[in-house]
């Protein structure tokens, strides 16, 4: 990972800690107080389902800036192979057209 990948993440992992503070901070507060008992289960319970699925999805996209940065590093492999693989069909037509030459 470069090092703005993983600035990138620590932004994202900070963004998601305060949104969760935040409602942590409403639950907290009393703002769902109103609410019967089996409407705030409710609201915790979808809030930790939320969570769960932010982190999945937090996951899943380390997975795909791994799956991204070897990506980049075969098709630089594969651009060094092609480049080879051109040169040596050079040298080889050289090498069949001196042989041809000397019969």
């Amino acid at each position: 990972m470069s090092i703005e990948d993983i600035l990138a993440a620590k932004k994202a992992e900070d963004e998601e800690r305060k949104k969760q503070d935040s409602f942590q901070h409403l639950i907290e507060s009393g703002q769902f107080d109103h609410l019967g008992a089996e409407t705030q289960y409710n609201v915790r319970e979808t809030e930790q389902t939320i969570t769960a699925i932010g982190d999945t999805v937090k996951d899943l996209k380390g997975m795909a800036v791994q799956m991204s940065n070897t990506l980049d590093d075969q098709l630089l492999l594969i651009d060094q192979m092609s480049t080879k693989t051109t040169n040596n069909n050079a040298r080889i037509k050289k090498t069949r057209q001196k042989i041809q030459r000397e019969f």
